[in-house]
Order: structure tokens, then C-alpha cells, then sequence
């Protein structure tokens, strides 16, 4: 008997950052929309033309997990949730006995998970078994996140949605990675003449479309934004009143900037000087003026010293707290509070600032490497993740391996993966569009000033054998013993109205029930300037431009430029024997590893290449289509050739997520940034050669 037609709000299965609206019937989705009520209304993303084939094909199909898997003689094979759950509860308990509960360790990851009441779950079992080590997301987001801390006190997205006269796009490419916020620049641009600028190393579709292009050399991005702050402050184009009312360090910073003439940084970042001064004065001269920032600039050493320099463009030009400027998010900073902690997470002496913003219950990359193969300052002996694929999107992919294998790892996940088959116990999770509960969705990016909080609804009930992730850490608690705080999705809303409540985010209308009756999400924005005038979250109170806190652990409070250990000018030796620069970037159709085994979208996009400039490819006796070697110290991948002008001479591009030529074979995970921890993974030295 056929069922009504249904109609649901979720967060995009394949696209995780937008909510779609789907028609279902019979359990099966028969159309997909972007919703009439999204603040982005009449765009949407490429991808959701395969949301179809992605619920009723791909995730009921053969790929699909549906029951657990524990390793036995070497091989993982079906076993029951109640052995699976046993076996972890054992383990865990066992090595927290020996150890202590800090060597174990949970990596928490975005894409299909990206719910809070998973979160919440987590936390609750975390902090009841006692480990600080939640693995922050180092490589996405986070070094982003605490450097607009520690400068003014919340995070501070671009609000497109304010009409700019101007959007700097730096070291992000929207057109492929969020193509329904390019689509609302692009009409910016032609029905108000919005100045574009971008900031990327490659002619990428979003820098076409630029006024300015702006076309980097790869981790010289402090000496760029450095540069257009002196041609600001020169000029006479700083917002006074702002700067004397609202910020603190202006001076010190002012000085500094001044060491970093257009002429002496066109040598840095091969941009020519005039074309510094050209977007240093368009940006600072049309206002409301703001600023994307990518994901690249969490990825190199020096990143964080790149975004403090782009704070001080962001905040001299009086672009901050304003519509169509830089928009403080209170929401952000209170829901990602990890919480305290008796005990100080992995690596976190190394990196005091995010200790501070912390409350100490995290724990870094850098630091996960060191306690798992020098047991320093502790050891890690297990390891929970979920929504996570290490073994492909983390640096070093060799060293990983070997990690994950020294480990009691724990793989929570929809489908197997290359880090599902390293897994000792393998869980078969619910997606997000199988579950119901506030996800954080637009609160994640970077990119614009969007609905925060969204109501995911449950489309439809998960294949039988899957459970929610929340659901996992509620029975581990209860075998371990612990008190559950909460048992159920009604339980778990009661929980998050008490902590809007808690926060004071209920006196500004929001609330649970809100967001069921407006599940596209809350948006508020009559926030806005309201951090002009009751002061913002940092210690002074104000925009710092020279952060106490920075000068308090022993870092220049500035600023500052250094060469990257993965170029030819900070590493001159390394680059005798490996002179090309290797980035890396996203492909439009996929999400990171996820989604290349669906037919549909694989022929969008179906094999690896790297992108290599005429001029190199010539120097190396390759020309278009061969199949190439590329190469370094820590090991090699095979790709065709895509000889191209889009990239520079002297660097080259792969997008990332391959297994079959994983690009983070030949990653860093060394040269962190000293005050994020960021990893060095968005660039490395190779050479290539043609494979014979």
C-alpha cells in the first residue's frame, strides 16, 4: 500500500553544510529542493541533483554497513552489537586501568555525523570516563576558530548576506566548494557591482570571476596581508574612530606592517607590487567590505600568523560588528566549549593558547603522533573515531598506518574506508538523515554569516543493525557503569534548552521548539553591532591586534612572515632533489574521500590528476596525459597529467581524498604551526617524473 507523500528538512547528505528540503515516498526520496525559506533561496549546490541516488541506492545498497565487525586472525568479521560493545567496554576499561583514561583517545569528525546530540553524547561519556582527549580538528577549522578568539573573542564569518561592496575570497575556492554562496557573490557582483577579490596560487572558476586576482605563492599569505596593511596605513585608509574606540595595539601593529613594503613582498609572493596596492586600496575604500577565509590558511606553518595579519585588514578598516562586514557569532563560542578537565590533553604544553581556550580537555594531532609512538607525555593505547578517514585525509599517510595499527582503534562509520579496514571493531552508524536533532551546519564554515543552528528531521529509519552515534555512547556508558544523563532524543533536546538557557541564548528566542518550527534555521540578525556596544569577548574587551595572550606564552605578538619548511626558500637543500611545490585541494564533486564509489558522481570526476604548469611539464619530459611519478622523501603516487595554465611555473595541484594516489602519502605532519598546531598539509615539495 503506497504511503502518503511526506515532505522533510535535512541536512544535506552529501553536501553537510546546507539544509535541502526532500519529498519522500514509500521511504524512498522522490524529489530533493533547496528550501523557499533558505537565507541562500534560489541557489543550491551541483551535488544535490545526486541526493536520490545517494539515499535510495547508494546507502541501501551493498556498501552500506549493517552490522558490526571485530578483527579476528587479522580479518574483520560480523559479530553482534552486544559482543562488539563488550569487547570495547573490556579493553577500554582495562587500559584505563593500566594507563590511566588519557590514553584513549576520541577523534570526532564533520560529514554524516555532524549532529549535535552526537556530540553531546560524547562529551557525556567522555567526561565520565574521564579522558581529556578529544582530538581537535586541526586540519579543518579550528586553528581558524582560535585565532579569531584570542583577536576578538568569537568567531567573525563575512556576512555576504549584507551586501559588501567588497569580498576578499582568501585561500578558498567557493566555486567549488560552496557553490551556493559563490552564486549569491556572483549576483552581488552584477546587480550592485561587488568588488571581488581572491587570494588563491591557482586560476581557479572563482578566481575568473575576480576584479582581482591575486595569484599567491603558496604560505606567503602573512607577507600579502602584511603588505596591504601597510599600503592602508600609508594611505590614510584606516576607519580612525573604529580603531581608537574599538581595538587595542594599533600602534605596535602599525609598525610592523611597515617592514613589509609592496616591493619587497611582490619578491615573496610573486604578486607585483602594484596589484598589492590596487586590492589593498579597493578593499579598504568600499565599505561594508568583507573577508572569506578558506580552509588552506589552517594548513601551513605560519597559517596563524597569516589569519592575525588578515584580522588587522578585517578590523583597521572599521569592517568588524557591521552588516555586510565581519560578523561576530556568540553561539560559536559557547557550544564548542570541550569543557574541563582534571588531566591536560596530548600536546597541549606545546600549544598554551588553545590549552587556555580549552579548559585543557582537548588534545592535538602533533601530540596524538608523539604519546602513540614515544609514549610521551603519556601513552595513547586506544583510539575512537567517527565520520573520520585518517588513513586518506590525514598527513603523512604512512605514519598514520602504522599508529592506527599500534592502537585499539574503534571505527565508527556508514561504509568501509581505508581506516574501517585497520579497525579492530567496526560500528555501523546511522546517517544523518536516518536521525533527528539540532545540527550546527553553516556554524562550521568560514564562508558566510549564515543560519548557525539547524532541525535535522528523521526522513527515515535507519537499515536494521545501524544505530545513531549518540545511541553507541549511551550504552557504553551504561556498561561501563556511568550515570546517563540522558537516554533519549527528548531527553537530549531537555539538555540543549537548558544550556541555551545556561548561556543566556534563550533571552535572545531561541530555543528547540523554535528551531522544529523553523528547521531551516535561526539567523539572527539583529546581533548584529551589538558587540559595539556592550564589548567584545576578550580580555580587554576589545579587538586585540597585538594579543596579550600571544606575548604572555612566549609568541611575537605580531605578525610575522617566516619561510615555509616546505618551499624552496625555507628549505633550499630539500628542494635540490624535490624543487616543485605540491598543493593540494577539493574536488567540487566529492566530500573529501567520501562518495567516489557512486557511479553517477565518479563520472563527473573519475580519475586522480595533477595539474602542472607548460613550462614544468616541459622541464620534466611530460606532456599531457602521461602518467607521472610524483615523488618525495616519504614516498610516491601515479597521476595523469593535466598540463595546465591554471597552476603557476614551479607549482603543481592534486585534489585530495584518492586512496588509489593519496596525496597525504607525501604530506608533512612535522613542521605544525607552532601556535595552532596546524599541520603542514596544504603544501610539500616533490618532483615528478614520467613513469616509463
Amino acid at each position: 500500500m503506497s504511503q502518503a507523500e511526506k515532505t522533510f528538512y535535512v541536512n544535506c547528505p552529501l553536501e553537510q553544510s546546507h539544509m535541502v528540503e526532500c519529498t519522500v515516498v514509500n521511504n524512498q526520496v522522490m524529489d530533493v529542493r533547496a528550501p523557499k525559506e533558505d537565507v541562500n533561496a534560489g541557489t543550491h549546490c551541483p551535488k544535490i541533483k545526486h541526493v536520490k541516488t545517494y539515499v535510495n541506492d547508494y546507502c541501501n545498497g551493498p556498501n552500506r554497513l549493517r552490522h558490526p565487525l571485530k578483527r579476528v586472525n587479522g580479518e574483520l568479521k560480523k559479530t553482534t552489537w552486544d559482543d562488539a560493545l563488550d569487547i570495547i567496554t573490556t579493553r577500554l576499561l582495562e587500559i584505563r586501568k593500566e594507563f590511566g583514561p588519557e590514553s584513549v583517545a576520541i577523534l570526532p569528525y564533520t560529514g554524516a555525523f555532524m549532529m549535535m546530540y552526537n556530540q553531546m553524547a560524547m562529551e557525556a561519556w567522555r567526561e565520565r570516563f574521564g579522558t581529556p582527549n578529544m582530538l581537535c580538528l586541526m586540519e579543518c577549522y579550528i586553528p581558524r576558530y582560535m585565532c579569531q578568539l584570542v583577536t576578538f573573542g568569537d568567531v567573525v564569518p563575512p556576512d555576504i548576506h549584507g551586501k559588501p561592496k567588497c569580498i576578499v575570497i582568501w585561500g578558498c575556492n567557493p566555486g567549488n566548494s560552496a557553490p551556493p554562496t559563490f552564486m549569491v557573490i556572483q549576483r552581488l557582483k552584477k546587480e550592485m557591482g561587488t568588488k571581488i577579490i581572491v587570494v588563491d596560487p591557482r586560476r581557479t572558476k572563482t578566481a575568473e570571476a575576480a576584479d582581482i586576482h591575486l595569484q599567491i605563492r603558496p604560505s606567503t599569505d602573512a607577507a600579502l596581508a602584511l603588505s596591504m596593511l601597510q599600503v592602508i596605513i600609508t594611505e590614510e585608509f584606516i576607519d580612525r574612530e573604529f580603531v581608537e574606540k574599538y581595538t587595542l595595539g594599533f600602534d605596535r601593529l602599525a609598525g610592523r606592517a611597515m617592514e613589509y613594503p609592496p616591493e619587497r613582498v611582490e619578491k615573496i609572493t610573486s604578486i607585483p607590487a602594484d596589484i598589492i596596492r590596487d586590492a589593498a586600496r579597493v578593499y579598504a575604500k568600499s565599505k561594508p567590505a568583507a573577508i572569506m577565509l578558506g580552509v588552506s590558511l589552517d594548513n601551513f606553518q605560519g597559517g596563524s600568523y597569516a589569519k592575525f595579519a588578515i584580522h588587522g585588514l578585517m578590523s583597521i578598516t572599521g569592517n568588524v560588528d557591521i552588516e555586510g562586514g565581519q560578523v561576530p557569532i556568540t553561539l560559536q563560542r559557547d557550544i564548542m566549549n570541550a569543557g574541563e578537565s582534571p588531566r591536560e590533553g596530548v600536546g597541549c604544553y606545546d600549544y598554551p593558547i588553545i590549552r587556555a581556550k580549552t579548559s585543557l580537555a582537548a588534545g592535538f594531532h602533533a601530540g596524538f603522533i608523539r604519546a602513540v609512538e614515544d609514549e610521551k607525555p603519556y601513552p595513547i593505547k586506544a583510539l575512537i573515531s567517527y565520520g573520520a578517514n585518517p588513513m586518506v585525509m590525514f598527513p603523512n599517510m604512512t605514519r598514520m598506518k602504522k599508529m592506527l595499527e599500534k592502537v585499539f582503534h574503534v571505527q565508527i562509520d556508514i561504509i568501509r574506508t581505508a581506516t574501517t579496514e585497520l579497525a579492530d571493531i567496526v560500528l555501523p552508524a546511522a546517517n544523518s538523515y536516518e536521525d533527528e536533532g539540532v545540527c550546527i551546519a553553516n556554524g562550521w564554515n568560514f564562508f558566510d554569516y549564515s543560519p548557525t543552528l539547524q532541525y535535522n528531521q528523521k526522513m527515515m529509519e535507519p537499515p536494521e543493525g545501524c544505530w545513531p552515534v549518540w545511541r553507541i555512547w549511551i550504552e557504553l556508558m551504561k556498561r561501563m557503569g556511568y550515570v546517563t544523563p540522558f537516554e533519549t532524543t527528548n531527553e537530549m533536546g531537555f539538555c540543549f534548552d537548558m544550556m541555551l538557557e545556561k548561556t543566556g541564548l534563550k533571552n535572545l528566542g531561541l530555543s528547540l521548539d523554535w528551531l522544529k518550527k523553523n528547521p531551516t534555521g535561526w539567523f539572527p540578525r539583529e546581533l548584529i553591532g551589538k558587540r559595539r556596544e556592550i564589548g567584545f569577548r576578550t580580555y580587554s574587551g576589545k579587538i586585540e591586534l597585538c594579543p596579550w595572550q600571544l606575548e604572555q606564552y612566549g609568541y611575537d605578538p605580531l605578525p610575522v612572515y617566516h619561510p615555509n619548511p616546505q618551499t624552496p626558500e625555507g628549505n633550499p637543500e630539500l628542494a635540490k632533489n624535490y624543487p616543485l611545490i605540491l598543493i593540494n585541494t577539493r574536488a567540487r564533486e566529492y566530500w573529501h574521500s567520501r562518495f567516489r564509489d557512486i557511479p553517477s558522481i565518479r563520472k563527473l570526476n573519475p580519475e586522480p590528476l595533477i595539474d602542472i604548469n607548460a613550462e614544468d611539464a616541459k622541464k620534466y619530459g611530460v606532456v599531457h596525459g602521461d602518467v607521472t611519478i610524483v615523488e618525495n622523501a616519504k614516498g610516491a603516487i601515479t597521476v595523469k597529467a593535466n598540463v595546465t595554465d591554471e597552476v603557476p611555473p614551479g607549482i603543481a595541484n592534486v585534489t585530495i581524498g584518492w586512496p588509489e594516489a593519496n596525496v597525504n602519502i607525501l604530506t608533512d605532519d612535522e613542521n605544525t604551526d607552532p601556535i595552532t598546531s596546524g599541520p603542514n598539509l596544504k603544501l610539500c615539495l616533490v618532483r615528478v617524473r614520467k613513469q616509463v
